[in-house]
């Protein structure tokens, strides 16, 4: 029997555990008998930086014109709060959000042991018979450390991917030569945005192909047996899910959800700003676990967020969405193109204007039509992968 080990981030993150797990879940219908999987539990892959301050204020200037001081300054004084708040411990309140995680953890089959970048480089990832790479921004190497282990230097043969993402629109001129060498270590290359199709074929691979993110290979009734019934939140709400420094999201989600007698939900992503107090009546929450997330986003009336895997999860339980997206982040791509494809794009707006006054419904029509023609077609590249895996 052959063994295939997924290399994808691993971290207390909504989208990376969910993507995970729906991966799993699709690999589990299809995957011939003669193949078993695990999820490589890995630790020390994770590096975030806050800003380069040079390249953002040049950004700045020329995307946000005359608002650009007042994005530099919110971003300055978030900063500083956000420093401010993690002075105290916040340790407790960290672990109980960590358990929540535990539920969703025990579906995925990780491997046994949880490795360092040390062991995956000295033999372990040889342990295997072939290496499936993805998804999540696993190529993105100015966050990722590592790269020489996602793109599999240290594997005695070539792996494949599913559903890799850069996370970025360009690659670093002095980062170039390495993704182009490494770029070759691969079988196959099924991408999760067509930003890093054309990256792909910028270092020399015109192969490379687009797929959805796993968490699209579920339909959305597929989520209701981890769902939990009973709800979080009671009567009508919008939910506010930023991954960003900004406050002006907060402030345009407030008086959405006033216009439209809706409470503000915020569920943070960290111990950060804003101070949700300043917001009379809305509700923030913090330790929800991955099942919770799924649960708010599907029972709120509209989501306003700059989340990709909210996003995703919005369109796959057809619920209203505004995407709220700072104009100066490299990473909107991967939003982008999903609703350029689900024809989507009057939902996107930006942070040098405003939100709509008022909740308008979407008509999923086409969307849901186009999702399911790009799974049958991801699924059927899927197969095809783990097949050639199965010959190789």
């Amino acid at each position: 029997m052959k063994k295939i080990g997924i290399l994808t981030l691993v971290f207390q993150n909504y989208g990376t555990r969910l993507q995970s797990y729906a991966l799993c879940k699709a690999i589990e219908k299809i995957c011939p008998k003669s193949i078993s999987f695990e999820v490589i539990d890995m630790e020390g892959i994770w590096e975030t930086k806050f800003i380069d301050r040079k390249k953002l204020f040049i950004k700045s200037i020329f995307r946000y014109r005359f608002q650009s001081i007042i994005y530099i300054f919110n971003l300055i004084r978030w900063k500083i709060q956000n420093r401010n708040l993690n002075k105290n411990d916040n340790s407790e309140i960290w672990g109980k959000r960590g358990k929540k995680f535990n539920n969703l953890i025990a579906k995925i089959p990780y491997s046994e042991k949880k490795y360092t970048c040390a062991e995956l480089r000295n033999g372990v990832l040889n342990s295997y018979d072939e290496i499936l790479v993805g998804s999540d921004q696993v190529w993105n190497g100015i966050k990722v450390r590592c790269q020489d282990i996602y793109m599999l230097d240290c594997f005695k043969k070539k792996g494949y991917t599913y559903a890799a993402s850069f996370g970025m629109t360009s690659i670093p001129p002095e980062m170039r030569n390495d993704y182009q060498r490494r770029i070759n270590n691969f079988n196959s290359l099924l991408i999760r945005e067509e930003e890093g199709i054309d990256l792909c074929k910028s270092l020399g691979r015109t192969d490379a192909q687009y797929v959805l993110d796993p968490t699209l290979l579920l339909k959305s009734e597929e989520y209701d047996e981890i769902i939990g019934t009973e709800p979080l939140v009671t009567g009508d709400y919008i939910l506010v899910y930023s991954l960003n420094f900004s406050y002006k999201i907060y402030n345009q989600a407030y008086k959405l959800a006033k216009r439209n007698n809706c409470k503000m939900v915020v569920l943070k992503r960290s111990i950060c700003p804003p101070n949700i107090n300043k917001y009379p009546g809305a509700i923030e929450l913090f330790a929800v676990s991955p099942e919770g997330f799924l649960q708010l986003i599907k029972n709120a009336k509209c989501v306003i967020t700059n989340s990709y895997h909210a996003l995703l999860f919005s369109i796959n339980f057809n619920k209203n969405f505004y995407l709220y997206l700072d104009n100066c982040d490299e990473e909107n791509s991967r939003l982008l193109t999903l609703t350029r494809q689900c024809n989507l794009n009057d939902r996107v707006f930006w942070e040098t204007g405003s939100l709509p006054q008022k909740i308008e419904n979407i008509d999923f029509t086409y969307s849901n039509k186009k999702i399911s023609e790009l799974r049958e077609q991801s699924i059927q590249l899927l197969q095809n992968t783990l097949n050639k895996m199965l010959l190789s």
